[in-house]
């Protein structure tokens, strides 16, 4: 069932707001709802309507559901049907290794973000989907900024409001007029396929993620509650050009990595990304905000994207709620500083491990140093999971 708009865009332009969020992703619905909790009015804006498939491995890290319980909602998704994840298996054509995990959960994402987004309805916040939002202008924004909103077929709605926070994902869509502010893709970064699975068979069990590796690309495999198989993959856009179809390549690198087959692969509506590494150019902008994926992207890990982006968003609001009283360019110069040291500076693993699956070799030597000595796998696995650090923030 969709969820529904609580405004028109005609009754959003008539309002002065606090804060404009564009993308209802975590990262934009998590700051939504800390800024609410704190009193501001806030109008969170999606291009799509809710709830809707998105391209993920859907596991929630114990660092992502120690955030959740850090905001006031911990309760979440204790009341959801979804799976604990005890292990994650790694397969390469010659190497596989079973790492132990040290808690996290499984859960579509579809689900997931729809029931951040419940939560953040709840708390007051305003919502439009099906609107595209774009950015009036980058130019010094005196005390506001403006923010264009549009339904298709449609004339364009100006809605007002003291600072815009800009999660709206890899694509920087409110930035579409700006392609100077947007972040760029790395030299062979890889493109997101995902889809799912209703009958699998029993191959896949449950609390375990299964990752298939090679050099083109790497599968994730994940059980979903009610028997779904979750596939998730970063491919090799060369390889996947080549290919005689997305299915036939996952099919290929889950064979070569001597994965049990999955019936039904042909049927799967595949869902996909642009190339997923990214840079961003700008961080902050006058009275503006970026966080999660909009702010730059690495190839994640057990469920490190989803716990940057929870990240991102708490600590977008945190920040906002302490400076925009007092808002000027020494706050978005101390945001961009901020951000790198709290979240960019977590994707060294990430950055490590994508490196290291791009080339066959090394990703065999990997393995077998794993298998022989899988002590050296914890502080990377502790570092991905460890709980918030909730530390203040600068004057």
């Amino acid at each position: 069932m969709l969820i529904d708009n609580t405004l028109s865009c005609a009754a959003a332009s008539g309002k002065n707001w606090d804060a404009v969020i564009v993308g209802a992703g975590p990262a934009g619905a998590l700051a939504a709802h800390q800024l609410a909790k704190q009193g501001f009015e806030v109008l969170l804006v999606d291009r799509k309507r809710f709830p809707r498939p998105k391209v993920c491995g859907g596991c929630v890290n114990d660092r992502s559901l120690s955030l959740l319980k850090e905001a006031g909602l911990g309760d979440m998704i204790a009341r959801e049907d979804a799976i604990p994840l005890s292990q994650m298996e790694i397969h390469s054509r010659r190497q596989n290794v079973a790492l132990p995990l040290p808690g996290g959960i499984a859960i579509s994402r579809t689900r997931f973000d729809e029931l951040l987004l419940e939560r953040a309805q709840q708390r007051g916040v305003s919502f439009l989907s099906g609107v595209t939002a774009q950015l009036d202008d980058l130019s010094d924004a005196g005390t506001e900024r403006l923010v264009n909103l549009q339904k298709p077929d449609q004339k364009s709605f100006p809605v007002r409001a003291q600072l815009v926070i800009l999660a709206d994902g890899l694509a920087n869509s409110a930035l579409k007029k700006y392609p100077e502010a947007k972040s760029r893709s790395v030299v062979a970064s890889r493109v997101g396929l995902g889809g799912t699975i209703t009958h699998s068979g029993e191959d896949y069990r449950a609390g375990c993620i299964y990752m298939a590796v090679s050099d083109k690309g790497y599968v994730g495999l994940t059980r979903f509650a009610g028997g779904w198989l979750n596939i998730a993959s970063a491919l090799d856009a060369r390889a996947l050009k080549d290919a005689e179809s997305t299915s036939a390549l996952i099919r290929e690198i889950i064979a070569g990595a001597k994965l049990p087959s999955i019936k039904g692969l042909d049927e799967v509506e595949w869902s996909g990304t642009i190339p997923l590494t990214r840079s961003p150019q700008r961080m902050a902008m006058p009275r503006v905000l970026l966080c999660g994926d909009a702010a730059g992207y690495v190839e994640p890990f057990t469920g490190e994207g989803i716990a940057s982006a929870l990240q991102g968003g708490y600590l977008a609001a945190d920040f906002v709620g302490a400076h925009l009283a007092h808002w000027n360019e020494s706050a978005e110069q101390q945001w961009t500083r901020l951000y790198r040291a709290r979240i960019q500076n977590r994707y060294r693993y990430c950055r490590w491990i994508t490196r290291i699956s791009r080339s066959p070799r090394a990703v065999e030597w990997a393995l077998s140093t794993v298998r022989r000595f899988p002590a050296i796998t914890r502080p990377v696995i502790r570092h991905l999971n460890e709980p918030l650090d909730i530390a203040p923030l600068p004057g």
